[in-house]
């Protein structure tokens, strides 16, 4: 009798040990920045095939894959009839300078030929490093048009801001923006306005919730309203009229209702016609010259 009730115990410790074990691996492989915010979900990718023509793929970090990103904008092409598969190249916290040194990131670039590479800086190199910004971006630009391939610059959204300090996001989204706007002179890149769509919708929205409560990271509504703009951007098809239920195999990636849904992509439209970079690069060099005549003084 002793050893019956020992050997059933002895079943019951190892089959809670496998499942704590197989619990421990899927968490090892969640990337550390999205074990700390709970909305974050993994993002899993069927990848184009080696050969095919026509092809996206995302180069950034936390930014381009939090809540599945990549996998609605997927899904958007699909939706439209665009035939262009997505892939991604993400390092947590990556700068295009660790993109553009980085051996996995030029090995993707030269072994597969894309049609588009999106490329997103990390959130404060456009203000903090704009030089190093430019110099990685139009090395990695080089690459992309030496493979016959179209780069976008993902133009990244500013902190979220408090109320009461509306004028510091807008200030902070245009400093952003300059940066991207500069780099696209310089490289001829295509420009995704997807911080300028964010402050829009922040404007006419301001009760949907586009950043993490980290005031960084895009919940489900701002990954969205990305895709949108990144849709719009690559395609300049509206992206007016896509789902706002997607589904990938057996996993809901989002689940928005429908009048919700309506209100991003029209936001995306509005922020792609409207972006204009010879005006922001007008506002900048008032903005020096203003600074320069202020140290004069």
């Amino acid at each position: 009798m002793l050893m019956k009730m020992f050997g059933r115990i002895t079943c019951k410790l190892a089959i809670t040990a496998c499942l704590l074990g197989g619990i421990s691996d899927l968490f090892a492989q969640i990337p550390t920045t999205q074990r700390s915010i709970r909305r974050a979900q993994p993002t899993k990718f069927a990848e184009p095939k080696i050969g095919q023509q026509e092809s996206i793929l995302l180069i950034g970090n936390s930014y381009t894959y939090f809540n599945s990103m990549g996998l609605m904008l997927n899904a958007m092409l699909e939706k439209q009839g665009v035939s262009m598969k997505v892939g991604q190249q993400c390092i947590d916290a990556g700068q295009l300078q660790s993109h553009a040194s980085n051996e996995e990131t030029l090995a993707r670039l030269t072994g597969q030929k894309w049609k588009f590479v999106v490329l997103q800086e990390q959130s404060d190199t456009p203000t903090a490093d704009p030089e190093a910004m430019i110099t990685a971006g139009k090395a990695l630009c080089k690459k992309i048009r030496d493979a016959q391939g179209t780069p976008v610059l993902f133009v990244t959204w500013a902190k979220k801001e408090t109320a009461e300090n509306q004028n510091i996001a807008k200030e902070q989204q245009d400093n952003i923006s300059t940066s991207y706007v500069k780099l696209a002179k310089e490289t001829k890149a295509r420009l995704a306005p997807v911080g300028p769509a964010w402050l829009l919708c922040n404007k006419k929205y301001p009760q949907y919730a586009l950043h993490q409560e980290d005031g960084s990271h895009p919940t489900k509504l701002g990954s969205y309203l990305t895709a949108c703009v990144l849709f719009r951007s690559i395609t300049g098809k509206s992206p007016v009229g896509q789902p706002a239920k997607i589904i990938v195999g057996n996993a809901t990636i989002c689940n928005l209702p429908y009048e919700q849904a309506r209100h991003l992509q029209q936001i995306a439209e509005e922020a792609c016609k409207s972006f204009s970079p010879a005006t922001i690069l007008k506002k900048a060099e008032q903005k020096d010259k203003e600074a320069s005549n202020s140290s004069q003084d």
